[in-house]
């Protein structure tokens, strides 16, 4: 193998394996709550969308790394939006989850939610 083959797939191999991490919670996200109903004497600040896996990366992306990552990204789009309530109106994706309403795609997970700022 040549040396521009093997920078090429040293490359691909890296960019394979940092895709299949879970997305990490940024630092403040981690005091955003996942609810399911709608809360109460709160004002609504954001619809908010968190994402994990894709075609390539999905495969090589573990279930519960696809569902940690998506919970994960949805918690920053609202912290980043001010909230610190996510209220979760769906999820899709990879099967094993316990959300009411998700199917069985195997490459990535998706959460669907409304963020807001309670006192």
């Amino acid at each position: 193998m040549s040396f521009s083959m093997r920078r090429l797939a040293a490359l691909g191999a890296a960019l394979a394996a940092s895709g299949c991490l879970a997305t990490q919670l940024q630092t403040g996200a981690e005091n955003v709550r996942l609810v399911r109903t709608t809360p109460r004497n709160c004002e609504r600040v954001a619809d908010v969308t968190g994402h994990q896996g894709n075609l390539l990366t999905g495969d090589f992306t573990s279930p519960a790394d696809l569902d940690d990552g998506a919970r994960s990204d949805l918690l920053n789009h609202a912290y980043r939006a001010g909230a610190n309530v996510v209220q979760v109106v769906s999820r899709d994706g990879a099967s094993g989850d316990t959300w009411a309403g998700a199917s069985s795609s195997p490459n990535n997970v998706t959460y669907t939610g409304i963020a807001w700022r309670c006192p």
